[in-house]
């Protein structure tokens, strides 16, 4: 989750465990790197994969691998690739197809040399990955082929899907959400907080009777790392919402006055939910790997999708007053201390 950018996933190729090209660079497999981590680190490898593009984090998969990889912790060893060394492969004549690709089928074949790294820590989007690959030239680009190729989902098109991805992640939340035990009451307005290393929560403004009460739900687990976390687990989707179904939660009721929830509540209804499809930077999307995302919910709306940007210079919120009322919120139920 997340934070909404541009993201990706990659599918290794595993028809060649370990070779050399014509420079005397090893090829390898993600496969044959998690078969053997330790024989990789360090070195510059060369590496031909699938890259496919959603919106949450960038990690190389290995569902094609047999036999699976051994987990790490009880987590999946997923590889992450990086670029932030080398801004000059993405302005590359190489870098632009890529973009151009990924941006209208979600998914490309690569060509990439990098070094492959152990960071010795869960790192990144939802600590998603174990392995870092750094990446220095993109050798080859070209679309996927393949029918069997599966384009990685994009925000809540969970219906969808088969298998367990973002889209069933975020169905997952609201199933989970819904199901906490909140009492008697309508429920008004739902702010679902995602914050990438930490629980998932949600902080609900609910019309109790003539009164409007905060109520915070909470996560006893993380919900993405329960369910596997999506896109690199070959969870279906229905074992994915049976998960949601069976998550612990926590629903208290905040010590917040009638009068403070009432404001709150009249300031949400006055103000406008026109809402941008990305933080920008200019006139361009910013994208974020790592952050905290908000999910506002409320009657007759689509539910609406903001990125923390507090404290990042030259970016516009999506909705900024919006956000302001969020933060707000968030603040409000940080000083309450339940009863």
């Amino acid at each position: 989750m997340a934070a909404i950018a541009v993201v990706s996933i990659i599918s290794a190729l595993v028809t060649v465990a370990y070779a050399t090209d014509q420079s005397g660079t090893p090829a390898v497999t993600v496969c044959g790197l998690l078969a053997n981590p330790k024989n990789y680190v360090g070195h510059r490898v060369r590496l031909q994969a699938t890259l496919a593009a959603n919106e949450e984090f960038w990690a190389f998969t290995y569902d094609s691998c047999q036999p699976k990889p051994e987990e790490v912790g009880g987590k999946h060893p997923l590889i992450q690739p990086s670029f932030a060394n080398v801004p000059r492969v993405l302005n590359s004549s190489f870098g632009k197809k890529l973009n151009k690709i990924l941006r209208r089928k979600h998914q490309a074949r690569v060509t990439i040399v990098g070094v492959f790294d152990d960071p010795g820590t869960f790192f990144g989007h939802q600590l998603c990955c174990r392995y870092r690959f750094d990446v220095s030239d993109v050798v080859a680009v070209e679309q996927v082929r393949e029918k069997s190729q599966n384009i990685i989902p994009t925000w809540r098109n969970g219906s969808r899907e088969k298998m367990c991805g973002v889209g069933t992640y975020h169905d997952a939340l609201d199933l989970a959400f819904k199901n906490a035990n909140l009492g008697p009451g309508d429920i008004l307005v739902t702010v679902q907080v995602l914050p990438s290393f930490q629980n998932e929560y949600a902080l609900v403004l609910k019309r109790v009777d003539s009164e409007i009460a905060l109520m915070r739900v909470t996560f006893q687990h993380q919900l993405w790392t329960r369910l596997g976390p999506p896109l690199a687990t070959p969870n279906t989707r229905q074992r994915c919402l049976e998960l949601a179904m069976s998550a612990k939660s926590e629903a208290i009721k905040l010590p917040v006055s009638a009068e403070e929830t009432e404001q709150m509540w009249k300031t949400f209804i006055n103000t406008s939910l026109d809402t941008d499809s990305c933080p920008r930077r200019h006139k361009t999307c910013a994208n974020f790997k790592d952050g905290t995302d908000f999910v506002i919910e409320t009657r007759g709306v689509p539910p609406l999708v903001l990125f923390d940007i507090a404290g990042i210079k030259g970016i516009k919120s999506e909705n900024s007053a919006l956000l302001d009322w969020v933060y707000a919120l968030v603040q409000t139920a940080k000083n309450a201390r339940p009863n």
